[in-house]
């Protein structure tokens, strides 16, 4: 129940205090005694309207605020305006009659707060003015069924139907336009036919790679041999002196055709050539392995070719064993040749002259 209204600064109330009872209060006054503003204080105070400072009274100060405030049974709510001031105040009233914690509300151009709003709960059906027409009566069936509809909060229905046909409507645009993406979509993936056959493709790319590792693995080997078999042909021509020994063999052979002592010696010679000659033949047959390099450097170029690849492989398999007897044939030899070099010196230090200029060697 409203208990008491104070009015200041406002149209002709400079500091007017009504205090109103149980029941209907009457308020009467000659005209322009400030009747009509007192319903317009209280609707400043329950819609804040009108806007701006036009309801401010003729003998207030600029400094002056203006006030209109409200005494329930249980809030006080206060409305000022003026000078950086532009706010409701609530303040309740306790149990024991004390007055609460005020609570301080921003008013925002025609809004009323949520917090004053719920306190008051008053809408425009709940003033009737002087010059008003009368209630209800004057108007059309629509908007008598509207009011009412208003005070039995049925228009809530209305507006949820309203808003449930604008969720619809939503829904259905939203429907075509997922429709159209999804036709758009459709012939996407149409574009995109080859990826079922591209995971087949993908493994066939991975095999022929790891083949390819392999290629390059043997490739490696291979080019490792041929490093070793360069090596082995700079230690066999630093093998010069066999050569050298050859010149001194047929010196010796034609100093020595009558000299039946060097018989023996001389068929150690023979022999030492043989195997010289036995040698440059197992030698010879390593000019396959310059091929073998024109091989390896075309492999290179060839990568994509897997099955020409598999076949230089299958042909470079020989080659790997025979480098290895090569190899076992060529320790063997360099054996050989050093004790045929030791019975050589032995023998020439038994014969104890030399064959070319038949001197006593020291």
């Amino acid at each position: 129940m409203l208990r008491q209204i104070q009015i200041k600064n406002f149209q002709s109330h400079k500091n007017t205090v009504i205090d109103f009872q149980k029941g209907i209060n009457a308020i009467t006054g000659t005209s322009d005694a400030g009747k009509s503003s007192v319903i317009r204080a209280l609707k400043w105070l329950f819609f804040n309207r009108p806007r701006g400072e036009g309801f401010k009274s003729n003998f207030a100060e600029d400094t002056d605020i203006i006030s209109v405030k409200a005494t329930f049974d249980d809030v006080i709510i206060e409305r000022c305006k003026g000078p950086n001031v532009n706010s409701y105040i609530i303040t309740p009233i306790l149990e024991d009659g004390k007055l609460g914690t005020p609570n301080l509300c921003k008013a925002l151009r025609t809004d009323i707060p949520s917090e004053v709003s719920d306190v008051l709960r008053m809408t425009d059906v709940n003033f009737q003015e002087q010059h008003s027409p009368y209630f209800l009566l004057n108007d059309t069936p629509g908007e008598v069924a509207s009011a009412f509809n208003r005070v039995s909060k049925l228009e809530i229905m209305d507006a949820c139907m309203l808003e449930a046909t604008r969720i619809v409507n939503e829904l259905r645009e939203k429907e075509k336009q997922i429709n159209v993406q999804i036709e758009d979509t459709n012939s996407q993936i149409e574009d995109f036919y080859w990826v079922d056959n591209a995971e087949k493709e993908l493994l066939s790319i991975e095999k022929y790679d790891a083949a390819l590792a392999d290629c390059r693995f043997e490739f490696s080997n291979l080019r490792s041999i041929c490093d070793d078999y360069l090596k082995i042909k700079k230690q066999i021509d630093s093998l010069a002196y066999i050569k050298r020994a050859d010149d001194l063999y047929k010196s010796i052979e034609r100093t020595a055709e009558n000299r039946s002592a060097l018989k023996k010696e001389i068929e150690y010679i023979h022999s030492v050539l043989n195997n010289k000659k036995r040698l440059r033949r197992e030698i010879s047959k390593l000019s396959f392995i310059d091929t073998a390099k024109l091989e390896l450097d075309e492999l290179s170029q060839l990568r994509e070719d897997l099955l020409s690849v598999q076949n230089e492989r299958e042909l470079l398999v020989p080659i790997l064993h025979n480098m290895k007897k090569i190899k076992r044939k060529k320790f063997k030899l360099k054996k050989e040749i050093n004790a045929l070099d030791k019975k050589f010196k032995e023998a020439l230090s038994q014969l104890g002259i030399c064959p070319l200029c038949e001197s006593v060697l020291q």
